[in-house]
């Protein structure tokens, strides 16, 4: 059975992990490791009732606990961080580039198999050449996914934040001006989506720095995406 250090690296990068050692008290020294939703290893030692109280409480809690006669510090371990794009038009094109130097795992959807294959050479990891809603339907989102949509038509933005809206992720956002924001947002209330939900969909998307070109409006989403994720997953973001 791999041991503890060997599990952290060979799930490295592929997902986020909680790593605890006792430090005190019962079972000094052991460790123990869990990804989101399970135990992926524990030293013989590491007491029961530690390890029931780390598989229980909240995904963002982290530091120094304690569980019955143990002292536990606990460290998250980030995952990579993934980023869907709809649509490749220019500021996709410089947004793709961009999110890649970062670190993130980038995969785009574009239905124009030219603007698709300028994706890939922009060095997206994955570009589906379909229907952005068909795309969509085969992308299970999660809290390490962040969802940019910047296609060239208002009914393909429509039908990608429907898909978006019913999936989890950490960030979601589209690229648009202050009144087809609202706009958006009034339809997707009134199809019923989680108001809550809608609220938070960043749109217009990106943080205010007087961007003009394809470049630096990429800058200013990337900017956003960096500050949302990193505030959504506390672990330490070491690079894989």
């Amino acid at each position: 059975m791999p041991g503890f250090f060997e599990e952290i690296v060979k799930r490295k990068g592929k997902e986020q992990l909680r790593a605890a050692w006792i430090i005190e008290g019962e079972g000094a020294g052991a460790k123990a490791l869990f990804s989101r939703d399970r135990e992926l290893f524990r030293d013989p030692l590491f007491p029961d009732a530690a390890a029931e109280m780390l598989r229980t409480i909240p995904a963002e809690q982290s530091g120094i606990l304690t569980a019955g006669e143990s002292r536990i510090f606990l460290e998250h371990i980030s995952g990579r961080k993934k980023l869907v794009i709809c649509g490749a038009g220019h500021v996709a094109l410089c947004l793709i580039r961009l999110c890649v130097t970062l670190g993130y795992e980038v995969t785009v959807i574009e239905d124009r198999e030219e603007f698709a294959e300028k994706a890939r050479e922009a060095g997206a990891a994955e570009v589906l050449c379909r229907p952005f809603g068909e795309a969509l339907d085969d992308i299970d989102g999660d809290l390490s996914t962040a969802f940019v949509v910047m296609t060239r038509e208002h009914a393909h933005d429509v039908e990608c934040v429907r898909r978006i809206l019913q999936k989890s992720y950490a960030y979601a956002g589209m690229m648009g001006s202050r009144s087809r924001a609202e706009q958006i947002r009034r339809q997707m209330t009134e199809e019923g989506y989680d108001i809550r939900k809608v609220e938070e969909l960043h749109m217009p998307i990106g943080i205010p720095i007087g961007s003009r070109t394809p470049e630096e409006i990429a800058v200013s989403v990337a900017a956003e995406l960096i500050r949302v994720m990193n505030e959504a997953d506390p672990g330490e973001a070491f690079p894989a």
